[in-house]
């Protein structure tokens, strides 16, 4: 599709019927250019806005352009103006950007559950380190969700961040506790339906079959004395 001159959002889509809150946001909106991937169907549209468009609300208007266009799928891509620092952010649309995460790459979400966001600047280059409740930093990194995070904030607020994640810390114990839980959980599942088949993960201390079952009630060894 042609590149465009910046021109005004609900111009280009006038047919269409939006709903008046997103009507309201589309008016202060602008299109730079649209893109279209004939092999896959898909419309990437990168616009700027004078306020912020929350994303339930980006999710709607790609739906409606997804109808209206007839495409596979439409990425809406929104600049917005540059807030005064990185972290500010972070703190303001944090929900959002995870929830854009979400979209794009569904295994990250639940890893980056409560973590923790802090924006440092060394020598002048913010990295902004993730703070995991959990382990998950090589998943994470394998799926590419730091770049992915990196591009989001350099396409709507022009910041160029690096994204480090970092671990949670783990111990023996909790691991131990975790799968306690875990089997305690699995034993009630089976005991309701098939009471002989509860197991317990051998690898809780102190919580494993016995390795030398005796199946003889019997505790004479010789049933035959005489």
């Amino acid at each position: 599709m042609a590149k465009l001159e910046k021109k005004e959002f609900h111009r280009i889509f006038e047919k269409i019927q939006w709903e008046e809150h997103i009507e309201k946001i589309l008016k202060k909106t602008w299109v730079h250019r649209m893109d279209f991937y004939k092999k896959t169907g898909k419309l990437e549209l990168f616009a700027s806005s004078d306020s912020y468009i929350p994303f339930n609300q980006i999710l709607r208007i790609e739906e409606k352009l997804k109808s209206y266009l007839q495409c596979i799928s439409v990425d809406m891509k929104v600049k917005y103006p540059t807030a005064s620092t990185t972290q500010e952010c972070i703190e303001k649309y944090k929900e959002d950007l995870l929830a854009m995460i979400q979209k794009k790459m569904p295994v990250g979400i639940g890893i980056l559950h409560d973590a923790g966001f802090l924006v440092e600047d060394f020598s002048g280059k913010e990295v902004l380190k993730v703070h995991l409740t959990c382990v998950g930093k090589e998943l994470l990194e394998a799926k590419a969700c730091d770049r992915a995070m990196e591009r989001m904030l350099l396409e709507m607020f022009g910041r160029r961040v690096k994204v480090q994640f970092i671990n949670g810390e783990e111990t023996e114990q909790t691991e131990k506790a975790i799968l306690k839980n875990l089997d305690y959980e699995i034993g009630k599942i089976y005991a309701h339906d098939m009471p002989e088949k509860i197991f317990v993960n051998e690898r809780v201390e102190g919580q494993g079959p016995n390795p030398n079952p005796n199946p003889n009630p019997n505790p004479n060894p010789n049933p035959n004395p005489n």
